[in-house]
């Protein structure tokens, strides 16, 4: 059975929970028990095992709403930022968690990873704004849209081949959204958009058209303060795999931010963790 912890309580804010070496799907199975109960933060060793857990949670349970939240792929204790891509998927992760806490939805498994434990977040509310979304014949503005592109992140280049980019040639618009696989073509005429086209990368050709896609960030909302990641699904309880303590106080202690001490440890309340979810 999948023990859950209603606060952190050891030095590194969450207590091992899950059987040694169990693997994905009998994590899984077990959560989906769990989630009869209500919201569940799920913290897995590594990407790929979060992403195993949360494919098969999906399948298990289809009523629920099941998010990945991948780590940042930026070096700890480096100034440079995430890659767009991986800011698209981090950000859309948080917006879905956020639609599902002010919606009237199952229950909620966030799967993510130690090291996406360790590091601050955006107010929730910061996610309230939806992305631009386009479909074909909507009206389309070309010069506010570029605009828009530009505030989220997106980068002008003249071949757009990567996530956060964008150019716009005579009647036609190339963007690689951040939280997309392939890159899209708008095309447009008197002011509304006519088509819209995924293409490869790589021979640059059409492969299929779409009804309407979303432009999601390739940069973060500007964390000041920021929050715990356990702020954005307040009333979930919390499981997670062994050894994920001993990982997020390795990553911690590269990061820039002031360490915890001895006494929130003791109290139980992690300056970045927060407070855990309900007891199970």
């Amino acid at each position: 059975m999948l023990q859950t912890s209603r606060q952190a309580e050891t030095e590194t804010g969450i207590i091992p929970a899950a059987p040694l070496a169990a693997p994905p799907a009998a994590i899984a199975a077990a959560i989906a028990d769990r989630l009869a109960q209500g919201d569940l933060v799920y913290v897995a060793l590594d990407d790929q095992r979060a992403t195993d857990i949360a494919a098969i949670a999906t399948a298990l349970v289809p009523d629920a709403v099941v998010v990945q939240l991948p780590s940042s792929d930026a070096l700890p204790g480096d100034d440079a930022p995430a890659s767009p891509a991986n800011v698209g998927l981090r950000v859309a992760a948080l917006r879905r968690v956020r639609a599902a806490t002010l919606g009237d939805t199952g229950p909620v498994l966030l799967v993510t990873t130690a090291e996406a434990t360790a590091v601050r977040y955006p107010e929730p509310a910061m996610f309230d704004a939806a992305p631009p979304r386009l479909t074909v014949g909507d009206a389309i503005d070309v010069e506010a849209f570029a605009a828009t592109a530009a505030e989220i992140g997106y980068i002008v280049d003249d071949r757009i081949d990567e996530p956060g980019e964008i150019a716009v040639r005579g009647n036609v618009i190339d963007i690689f959204p951040a939280d997309r696989a392939t890159p899209v073509r708008i095309e447009f005429a008197e002011g509304r958009i006519t088509a819209l086209r995924e293409y490869d990368p790589v021979s640059q050709l059409g492969s299929a058209d779409i009804a309407c896609i979303e432009v999601g960030r390739a940069t973060e909302p500007v964390v000041e303060k920021g929050v715990a990641l356990l702020a954005h699904l307040p009333d979930a309880a919390i499981a997670c795999d062994p050894g994920v303590d001993r990982r997020r106080a390795v990553y911690g202690s590269c990061r820039r931010w002031p360490a915890a001490s001895q006494s929130q440890c003791r109290s139980g309340c992690d300056p970045v963790m927060g407070r855990g979810g309900r007891q199970a």
